[in-house]
């Protein structure tokens, strides 16, 4: 087979997570093909496309075209919308918006570049960013639902996608010090303090470790794991009170 120049597809690469792991792998032996509803940052390393993952049409259109023009070794589904529920306040709708970002789209995603995986390295690697929250999360009904829902999406599809020696597995961050989680709390705050001596470590993640984690997934190192969870959490979902305040992905 000839030598293709791998590409990984990047959605939430705008910021946090996304945006860290997407500068990691293009430091790497990857071309990264990035996805965001929010305009790429001038600094981003590789191909972006504006993309509103809550549009199903659209992210169908968008995704046949990227796997018709380049081959896609590798997929990180990172994007996720989450916000404040419980029982009592959820409402279908926005029940629905956060299933449509956080457990269809990343499933459109796989069904649009498993071919070109098969096709161009005969070989894949899928990697779903679930979160702490798919143990539960107090007012986090829905997002926490919807990490649940692609932890399992992740082990069913590693069964699925085996015998194409393709790879599924997901990174559960836990706290991590993003831009976002930084501009919104402060570690002067009492949130902050009590969130702090949640993590046995006692400190947040960094969005680069969380990137670190994602690289070893995709590398050949990685090539025999697959349908597991990997806990990037400080120890946070070992023991004690599981507090998950992580800002977009």
């Amino acid at each position: 087979m000839e030598n293709k120049e791998k590409f990984v597809v990047i959605t939430g690469a705008s910021t946090g997570i996304g945006l860290a792991t997407s500068h990691y792998l293009s430091q790497q032996d990857y071309a990264v093909i990035g996805l965001d509803k929010d305009p790429s940052p001038k600094d981003f390393l590789g191909i972006f496309q504006l993309c509103d993952l809550s549009d199903a049409e659209k992210v169908a259109a968008i995704y046949k075209n990227l796997a018709a023009a380049y081959p896609i070794y590798g997929l990180v589904n990172n994007a996720a919308r989450a916000m404040p529920s419980n029982l009592g306040n959820l409402t279908v709708q926005e029940f629905e918006e956060v299933m449509a970002v956080n457990v269809r789209a990343p499933l459109q995603a796989i069904q649009a570049v498993v071919e070109s995986m098969k096709q161009n390295f005969n070989t894949g690697r899928i990697v779903n960013i679930a979160s702490t929250s798919l143990l539960g999360a107090e007012n986090r009904l829905a997002y926490s639902m919807s990490k649940g829902a692609l932890n399992t999406m992740t082990k069913s599809l590693a069964l699925e996608l085996g015998p194409s020696n393709i790879t599924v597995n997901a990174v559960a961050p836990g706290v991590t010090a993003t831009e976002g989680f930084k501009k919104y709390t402060s570690p002067d705050s009492d949130a902050y303090k009590f969130l702090m001596k949640s993590i046995p470590l006692g400190r947040p993640g960094r969005p680069e470790g969380i990137a670190a984690t994602i690289n070893f997934l995709l590398s050949d190192d990685a090539d025999f794991i697959t349908g597991q969870t990997i806990f990037v959490c400080g120890g946070m979902s070992i023991g004690g009170r599981r507090v998950d305040l992580q800002s977009k992905s």
